[in-house]
């Protein structure tokens, strides 16, 4: 009878082993963006004849973005559940006890008071803990426990007298006998996390896992360096990985910033979160629990949901994994090919080396210092202008300018598609002189406007720059002027009319732009006419 009894047992073990078993994934798309989120597309085999697989190592996904997806055929066959489970790890050992661990199976020899004892090592006990619900706790929180840990401290050798039992606190040194080789360095441990349990009629087939999920980011980068009337742009991504090990055969870094409305919000299935968590993240972004009758209302909207019960999903909706869309005028992806890097790595992939337009100018703002500008009234500050005339858009990035092995400087690029322009600082100009003198003259003449009084004062101003570079250089000057201008010695490029400052005067932007040769100097005068109160 008890032979009849074991066999029922291990015919039922290799049963269950058939139809349940941890199902093969791999990442097939990893999309990255710069607010620290990644969209992670997994392709998950189910095997045939299994009933049901474990997909370990379930992510932490953002509320509303983790999709089960596949064909209709597929999804109504299958139903899911996330539960609280363990995942096994390779780690190195790196106490005795876990060193023991790592060479389970081996003959080892090991050095107690006693002396040394060989034999077959074939256990070593791990720690156990127990899980008590505290009866003094709220039902609304009893999802959390009070641990209580037992301490292993045994280990088993087969030795030549029979298996024998020792302490492990009793164990000072461990070595394997002559001529066996070295002693294993590394053990699997497992650890708790939250599984993702499908069910199926045992089917081959694969299924797509799609999440939004928080830990892995990029940071975008360029460097212009800068030639004999040419320049030329190198982009880079660094993909910062603190999630998971990937190698994906596709991988893009989107330029953009798309709406993520619970980006500070996990998924319930990611089993971190409680119900009162959910609910509170739901209504105030995890900062504080909800007010009662906040919370009360969520809870009866939501009372088919509980905390390590999710319900099966019973009828999934026909649904396609998220493809990597085509460039629009809010967002550009930088396509990489068979991508890996490891939890905790960093990549380095190149995107952008190509010649581009250029244009070094020398720009002076005369009044900054007057309205509340970074720069005072007398420097001058060396840009080059850039054309986009590459077929992908530039993202907001660190710019590194350079000239041979020459670090000239560093600036922010701004945002700029393809056929657009923009500047970036290199340095200021210490050998380009500029000053301004104005003079005012007038006051007899009176004006009432909107019934109060206002005299009338001409103002010629005088603008000096003086070139000690060594070679000509392209001189842009950007002058406002509250007032109405009359006259210039040089025509202005362009002459803009700016929101007014006070009801009796117009305010205009002048700009001019001229060659300055080298050691020479540029004078441009003008007059305008204001009134003041």
């Amino acid at each position: 009878m008890n032979v009849r009894w074991m066999v029922l047992l291990l015919v039922a073990a290799a049963i269950g082993a058939c139809a349940q078993q941890d199902a093969a994934s791999r990442l097939t798309r990893v999309v990255l963006f710069k607010q620290g989120y990644g969209l992670m597309v997994r392709e998950v085999t189910l095997p045939a004849g299994a009933k049901e697989v474990r997909v370990a190592d379930m992510p932490a996904p953002v509320h509303g973005t983790f999709w089960i997806v596949g064909t209709m055929e597929q999804l109504a066959k299958i139903t899911a559940t996330a539960t609280t489970g363990d995942r096994v790890q390779s780690v190195p050992a790196v106490t005795l006890p876990e060193l023991l661990q790592a060479n389970v199976g081996e003959v080892i020899e090991v050095k107690t008071p006693d002396g040394w004892t060989s034999g077959t090592l074939l256990s070593v006990a791990e720690n156990r803990n127990r899980a008590e619900k505290s009866a003094a706790l709220n039902p609304e929180r009893a999802y959390l426990r009070a641990m209580a840990t037992d301490a292993a401290n045994l280990l088993v050798l087969k030795t030549a007298q029979g298996p024998t039992a020792l302490p492990v606190s009793s164990v000072m040194q461990v070595r394997k006998p002559a001529g066996t080789g070295e002693l294993t360095m590394t053990f699997s441990r497992k650890e708790p996390g939250a599984v993702l349990r499908l069910r199926s009629d045992g089917q081959a087939g694969t299924v797509q896992i799609c999440y939004l999920t928080y830990g892995i980011t990029w940071a975008p980068s360029y460097r212009l360096e800068l030639g004999n009337g040419t320049a030329r742009m190198s982009g880079k991504a660094v993909v910062i990985n603190d999630i998971e090990d990937i190698n994906t055969p596709e991988l893009a870094c989107v330029a953009g910033f798309p709406n993520i409305k619970f980006a500070n919000v996990l998924d319930p299935l990611s089993m971190q979160v409680s119900m009162s968590q959910f609910f509170a993240s739901l209504q105030y972004g995890g900062s504080a629990e909800p007010p009662p009758v906040m919370g009360q209302m969520a809870i009866t909207a939501n009372s088919a949901v509980a905390y390590n019960d999710i319900r099966p999903i019973t009828h999934m909706p026909r649904t396609a994994p998220p493809t990597l869309p085509n460039d629009t005028a809010d967002m550009h992806l930088y396509r990489f090919q068979d991508v890996t890097v490891g939890t905790g790595d960093r990549a380095y992939l190149p995107f952008l080396d190509k010649q581009i337009a250029s244009k070094e100018i020398f720009r002076w703002n005369p009044r900054a210092y007057r309205y509340g500008g970074e720069d005072s009234a007398s420097e001058v500050w060396h840009l080059v202008r850039l054309i986009n005339n590459t077929n992908v858009p530039w993202t907001t990035a660190p710019l590194m300018i350079t000239q041979g092995d020459a670090l000239l400087g560093q600036d922010i690029l701004s945002y700029t598609p393809p056929g657009a322009h923009t500047e970036v600082r290199i340095t200021k100009a210490i050998n380009v002189k500029a000053t301004l003198q104005e003079e005012s003259a007038g006051g007899a003449e009176s004006v009432v406007i909107n019934k109060v009084t206002y005299k009338k004062y001409l103002t010629t101003g005088t603008m000096h720059v003086t070139n000690g570079t060594g070679k000509t250089i392209r001189m842009e000057i950007n002058l406002d002027v509250d007032g109405d201008v009359t006259a210039t010695s040089q025509k202005p490029l362009s002459m803009i009319e700016l929101p007014r400052r006070d009801i009796a005067n117009p305010r205009k932007a002048l700009t001019w732009e001229t060659m300055v040769p080298a050691g020479q100097t540029l004078e441009i005068t003008y007059t305008y006419k204001q009134f003041l109160r």
